[in-house]
């Protein structure tokens, strides 16, 4: 049982763990599917697109700070402005863009579990996003201190931790180097 969730930690931690997104670099690509039908690809989840004499309907709208650049996509397509937004689900790479899209006149739309969700502050209980944040400020602490990789996995930086999260799957020093490979 440990196994599984030392792996899911490791696949879900990653994107936390490591350095707030740039999202100046990113780039809206557009793929036209058929007439009326596209799909956006960016930073997170992709976005389906359908244009046409009811409107245009977005589904999913990515992070918030990509607003400006979907929606120049958009309107690389077509003048209209975004009447509908549907949420398949509530994570933020889907539902960033809500806020924004909401203010400028899109109707969203989504089952009433993800509204539910979307309405309260979400984390997996599963996971401590404190311990996470502790053992990376550790590691980034010891780091910026000019230690080596080396140096940060000898000094047990998760030994007050391991008991709980440490398994056959990945030990502490294991975690430790991961953190430490993540950080620039």
């Amino acid at each position: 049982m440990k196994a599984p969730l030392a792996a899911a930690l490791v696949l879900v931690a990653s994107p936390v763990l490591a350095q707030p997104q740039d999202f100046s670099k990113v780039e809206i690509k557009t793929e036209k599917v058929t007439e009326g039908l596209y799909v956006l690809f960016g930073s997170g989840g992709n976005i389906g697109l359908s244009v046409g004499k009811s409107g245009t309907f977005v589904i999913d709208d990515q992070f918030a700070p990509l607003t400006d650049k979907i929606l120049a996509a958009i309107h690389a397509i077509t003048p209209d402005s975004v009447r509908f937004v549907v949420n398949t689900h509530w994570p933020f790479d889907h539902t960033g863009g809500n806020e924004n899209l909401g203010k400028a006149g899109a109707l969203l739309v989504a089952h009433e579990s993800v509204r539910r969700r979307m309405s309260t502050d979400q984390f997996m209980a599963l996971f401590d996003r404190d311990m996470l944040k502790t053992l990376r400020d550790r590691v980034a602490a010891l780091k910026g201190a000019g230690k080596t990789r080396d140096e940060v996995v000898a000094a047990k930086v998760t030994a007050d931790h391991d008991a709980r999260w440490a398994t056959d799957f990945m030990k502490g020093d294991v975690f430790a180097g991961i953190l430490y490979d993540s950080l620039k």
